[in-house]
């Protein structure tokens, strides 16, 4: 059990790495299902922006996790995201070398070591305020 429990672990992470680098318009998850360059879509309201335009993103290359949090820093009033640990989770910034863009990649840690504190453990990234 224990074992099923990592590879679904490193299955996520590597999920997750990768559809962060991947290149802007493409879906990762359709082009593993054989999609090819189709667009997922979804109902949108009547005023939200244009379709394929950019709302937010982040490359990571600033070494941090401070892109998820801007327009203001880490943890301010005007935070538009961020980076929420519970548990015995963590997350950071990891140099990676098989990296679409860039030297950089999110990297979201479960200690497993301590098992009795992992159901409650889970690393978050995400926004909620767009400029």
């Amino acid at each position: 059990m224990h074992r099923s429990r990592l590879v679904l672990l490193g299955f996520v992470l590597i999920t997750l790495a990768a559809g962060l680098r991947s290149k802007v318009g493409t879906v990762f998850p359709a082009k593993i299902l054989g999609a090819g360059n189709r667009k997922l879509v979804t109902g949108a309201a009547p005023d939200s922006p244009r379709s394929g335009a950019v709302l937010w993103s982040a490359d990571m290359e600033t070494g941090d996790l401070s892109e998820w949090s801007r327009p203001d820093v880490p943890g301010g009033p005007n935070t538009g995201g961020g980076v929420f640990d519970s548990g015995t989770a963590t997350a950071s910034v990891d140099v990676v070398s098989p990296a679409h863009t860039g030297i950089h990649s999110a990297k979201l840690y479960i200690n497993t070591l301590k098992p009795a504190e992992v159901s409650t453990s889970g690393a978050r990234l995400f926004r909620w305020l767009e400029p």
